[in-house]
């Protein structure tokens, strides 16, 4: 169901041909065909995954690499670092000389950049006048006057690239190759002796490990000084706990320690460790992570992280048949912590629910598909399932089913906002903000953020949008203007949500995803569950028939519950358990039919349910398709009054949000320099309006 991300060197068939992965540089990626060509070509990936006859082929096993000491490029970085500036330059030094060997070995094949940087940066040093190209070069030769400037041998330098290389096939990160052995293992000394400290009170617990080139002797004495009274919560000084290592080793005969020994030895023990043994109340305050505290610079790549909250939007909306105000809808998005790009979005008039939360969560994995829908001028890109959710502790996300969902079905982790501290949920709360100070506070009929800002502003009567029009500019606004435009809390360097995106992208890779095929499956996955009685009339949920189940599939009638899924944005059928074949069957809905239902929402079918019992003078009884019609017979009918008692509405429509900007103080523009799309946008929405 999850499709992993592309990977340097995966193989995949596009439209039968196949082809392999020679560089990801988001947001394309460079491809080769598996044809013998020395042709490679740069892509975008988005649109390459996106593409029908795309298909990644399965990997063979990985040769898995042996007493590994590092993962990444940053944990090598941080060793490198830690070494004596002589030890780095070693390794420096070793570099420099296997590097442009490396970059030959580009030449060889065919690549032109490399030709170029070749000739740019060793042409000097390594080509002579006979040589009319890098091309005739050989890498023997190369060697030989590599040898010749640095005054080394060439076994030298053979030995060094062949531990670089060896070191490549199981990593990235050649480098790690050139490191000494002696350096990677510095405690294999025989002289080296361990002292492992433990709790004091619980000895098979192990804290720490030291290491000192002492005596056997006091490798004892300097372990019961350490953990019966360094380790204690009355907090001896230095000095104090020199005077029992004096004591003890005057009791065997050693000679004693100095004091800047004895300072040396204590500060190699674990920081944490030390303080949470000695002051257990401060460590707390300094090391105990707050759940769900993340700051910006802890989100160390694009989708490391989301936070998901959910607002009431500042503007009334109109119902898309009737034109009547219908109230303020509610707004779930998610946000990218590390590239403030919006992961998800989902707008209806549910309040916030664990419904709401699993709607906001689909959108954000599936790919949005947005510029075959609205014809907007880019994609919007930002998908595929985050390491981390990130949640406030409100009660629709502490949810069993939402905890579920997220740890087993996303395998991703959920974390919360800690209580009484709002300043936690700064990224999200700024991102509404922005949201309402350059879209909606701009759209006729809002309610801006404050009765003095709204004045004699009047909403219900200005407002025009439907919850659909709402949903449609809020899109464009996202994918067209507010990813693309400048972000002031990210860097000079990308500066836009977009360039930041890609720049995480290029640091952790993209996430895996959901592949096409799979969507609906993982969609029935997200629904939520309900455990209902399947009987001859089929089942009965929020007062309509389901008992149409799909050619070729049967449910057996018996008196035992089955787990039912269903959508609140489409009423017009549920998903059942089957309990033979451990397979959801879709259910159509029969009383009221599919035909009547399909696309309906829960809170529309709620409305023409209260229309229909209004007029029946019933409570109980389930409307059948002519009750339906009717309902919707009168709500036309409400349509036609309005147009003879409201005949400044057409008015309205017609001026929009040109009408709200007559409102606007003289001399004081209202929109930047970068609203001149945004009010493009707007217009297009208010000339459909006029054509309905």
């Amino acid at each position: 169901m999850r499709r992993s991300a592309l990977r340097i060197n995966d193989e995949f068939e596009l439209n039968g041909r196949r082809y392999v992965v020679l560089e990801l540089n988001f947001p394309n990626v460079i491809i080769q065909p598996l044809t013998g060509e020395l042709s490679a070509e740069e892509v975008s990936y988005y649109y390459l995954t996106q593409d029908s006859g795309f298909k990644l082929l399965k990997k063979q096993a990985a040769v898995q690499a042996t007493n590994r000491e590092f993962i990444s490029k940053a944990q090598l970085n941080g060793f490198i670092d830690s070494l004596s500036e002589k030890n780095r330059e070693k390794i420096t030094r070793k570099f420099e000389m296997i590097q442009p060997i490396l970059l030959l070995e580009r030449v060889k094949t065919g690549d032109q950049r490399a030709v170029i940087r070749f000739q740019d940066k060793y042409g000097a040093e390594y080509l002579d006048g006979r040589e009319i190209e890098v091309k005739s070069m050989t890498q023997k030769q190369l060697i030989q006057r590599i040898a010749s400037k640095f005054d080394v041998s060439t076994r030298t330098i053979e030995r060094d690239l062949k531990k670089y290389r060896s070191e490549e096939q199981f990593s990235e990160w050649g480098l790690h190759g050139l490191v000494s052995e002696k350096l990677k293992h510095p405690y294999n000394r025989k002289d080296m002796r361990s002292i492992e400290i433990c709790h004091p009170r619980k000895k098979e617990w192990i804290l720490c490990t030291i290491r000192t080139y002492l005596e056997e002797g006091y490798v004892s004495i300097l372990k019961e000084a350490i953990e019966q009274h360094y380790l204690n919560k009355k907090q001896p000084s230095i000095l104090e706990v020199k005077d029992i290592i004096d004591i003890r080793c005057e009791k065997t005969g050693l000679p004693q320690l100095g004091y800047n020994t004895i300072y040396a030895i204590l500060n190699r023990l674990d920081e944490e460790m030390v303080l949470r043994m000695r002051n257990g109340t401060v460590a707390s305050e300094v090391y105990d992570r707050v759940t769900g505290q993340f700051s910006n610079t802890e989100a160390k790549s694009s989708l490391h992280m989301v936070q998901i909250d959910h607002t009431e939007m500042d503007i009334m909306v109109v119902d898309e048949t009737t034109m009547e105000v219908i109230g303020r809808p509610w707004l779930t998005l998610g946000i990218d912590v590390y590239s403030r790009c919006i992961w998800c979005m989902h707008i209806s008039f549910d309040s916030p629910s664990a419904n709401k939360v699993r709607k906001a969560i689909e959108h954000g994995i599936f790919k949005k598909r947005i510029k075959e829908k609205y014809g907007t001028i880019h994609e919007w890109e930002v998908f595929g399932i985050p390491d981390i959710i990130y949640f406030d502790n409100g009660k629709e996300f502490d949810n069993r089913e939402i905890k579920y969902l997220i740890d087993n079905t996303l395998e991703s982790q959920v974390m919360y906002r800690p209580v009484a501290t709002p300043r936690w949920g700064g990224t999200i709360e700024r991102l509404f903000g922005t949201v309402n100070t350059k879209l909606i506070h701009r759209l006729a009929g809002t309610t801006k953020n404050s009765i003095e800002a709204k004045g004699d502003y009047d909403s219900e009567g200005e407002a025009i949008y439907t919850l659909e029009d709402v949903t449609e500019l809020l899109t464009r606004f996202i994918t067209d203007i507010y990813h693309h435009d400048i972000h002031s809390s990210l860097p000079f360097d990308s500066a836009t949500p977009h360039l930041q995106y890609q720049k995480g992208l290029n640091i952790g890779g993209q996430n895996d995803y959901i592949d096409d095929e799979d969507e609906e499956a993982f969609h029935i996955a997200l629904l939520p569950t309900k455990d209902l009685t399947f009987s001859r009339l089929g089942v009965r949920l929020d007062n309509v028939y389901y008992n149409a189940i799909e050619p070729g599939k049967e449910i057996k009638i018996n008196r035992s519950k089955y787990k039912v899924k269903y959508d609140i944005d489409d009423i017009s059928h549920i998903y059942v358990l089957d309990h033979l074949s451990n397979e959801y069957i879709k259910v159509l809905a029969v009383n009221p039919p599919y035909e009547v239902l399909k696309g309906m929402k829960k809170k529309t079918y709620k409305l023409l349910l209260k229309i229909s019992r209004e007029k029946a003078k019933s409570t109980g009884a389930i409307p059948n398709e002519s009750d339906l019609l009717h309902s919707k017979d009168i709500l036309m009918n409400r349509i036609l009054d309005m147009k003879k008692t409201n005949k400044g509405r057409r008015k309205v429509i017609n001026l929009g949000l040109e009408q709200f900007n007559k409102n606007s103080k003289p001399g004081k523009r209202d929109f930047s320099n970068g609203d001149d799309e945004l009010l493009r946008l707007v217009e297009d929405l208010n000339h459909q309006l006029e054509q309905r």
